[in-house]
């Protein structure tokens, strides 16, 4: 009996510091004027409004520090990462985003996840 109290504390032991994963992050720098990053926005808005533990970042081209980041990823002047902590897990550049790839990966990474209400 006393060994399974032991074992029982350590799996609540264990249970207790297990590390949540990191949160999956979509960043998209767009171009405001665009009628296909307009597009690409409100598609990228509804999947997040749809996912409740994903993290959207829209990032318009001309923001502060936007454009070192855009180029940091090999762009030419907007485009989309998806990341789990340090991990790329998708990149599109420009407009070759392609929202339905977003909505794989996301389904993909994320098979768990808590739909919003």
């Amino acid at each position: 009996m006393r060994r399974v109290g032991w074992v029982l504390a350590l799996v609540f032991v264990s249970w207790g510091c297990a590390r949540q994963p990191e949160p999956l992050v979509v960043t998209y720098w767009y171009l405001d004027f665009c009628h296909s990053c307009r597009a690409t926005r409100e598609g990228l808005t509804t999947l997040a409004a749809s996912h409740g533990d994903l993290e959207l970042r829209l990032i318009d081209h001309r923001a502060p520090g936007a454009e070192e980041a855009i180029r940091a990823q090999g762009f030419k002047r907007h485009g989309l990462l998806v990341t789990r902590g340090d991990t790329v897990v998708l990149k599109q550049a420009d407009h070759r985003v392609r929202l339905a790839d977003v909505q794989a990966v996301v389904s993909a990474e994320t098979p768990g996840l808590r739909r919003a209400p």
